[in-house]
Order: C-alpha cells, then structure tokens, then sequence
C-alpha cells in the first residue's frame, strides 16, 4: 500500500470537517475511490513560494474588498447554475472588475530591481573569472 507524501495529504483533506460535509452530497453510485479522488484534489507547489503567494492574494482579496466598499465593484448580474454537490440551484454574483493598481506597481519594482541586479550578477561573474584565472594560473607554475 502506498503510504507516500501525497497520500498522506490528500488523507489528511478528506479527514477535515469540509471534506467529510461534502461526502453527504456526494453520489452513493460512485465508487469510494472516485469519491475520495474527486474530493481530495491537491495541486503540489513548492514551499519556497507560499509566502510569497499567500501575499499576493492576500493583496488581491483585500484589492477587491476595498473596491467593494468604495462602490466601484457593483454587482453586474447573479448567475444561476446547478451545484452537483449540494443538487440545488445556487446563485453566483458577478461584479464589475476591479482597478488592481498594486500589480502594476509591484510589476514596476520588480523590473527596476531587475535590472540593478543583473549588474551585481555581471560584476560577480567577471570577479569570479578573475579568481579563476589566477588559480588556474599558479596550479600550471
């Protein structure tokens, strides 16, 4: 039996409380394991850029929040459609979109940086030859 990494995470999803709601309206014809597939959908990101992500949609939530309160996001129209878990129409709200000023300034830093960088990374390059080229030196004496 695989007992592997993801395993134990898409395990540990279908223990929490979400999850085991969800199973209630789930289709008794399906099989456990399409059930439990179906459910227990993991995409695997690296951990190295969580922060960095969980930032960026805290930015993005609180972006659409702010315009909400604003009024520039007015609700556009309500969408019907049918929920296969919950077997019930649901009604979905669309809103006009929203002015997400922090991701061009943000994009606008990155490149700025961008390029100071590259100029650290050149000058590392040629330092790093340099010692090279004398090491090399000495072991042909």
């Amino acid at each position: 039996m695989a007992t592997g990494r993801i395993v134990k995470r898409k395990c540990a999803l279908c223990n929490c409380s979400k999850s085991r709601n969800d199973m209630v309206f789930v289709s008794i014809k399906q099989e456990e394991k399409e059930k439990w597939v179906k459910i227990s959908d993991i995409r695997y990101l690296p951990k190295e850029t969580f922060l960095i992500r969980s930032k960026l949609a805290v930015l993005h939530w609180n972006c659409l929040q702010l315009g909400e309160l604003a009024g520039n996001r007015i609700e556009v129209r309500k969408v019907p459609y049918y929920c296969k878990t919950r077997k019930q129409v649901v009604q979905k709200t669309r809103k006009s979109p929203s002015d997400h000023q922090w991701r061009k300034d943000i994009m606008e830093i990155v490149f700025n940086n961008w390029d100071r960088e590259e100029e650290h990374f050149e000058e590392e390059v040629e330092a790093r030859a340099q010692v090279e080229e004398r090491l090399y030196a000495i072991d042909l004496q």
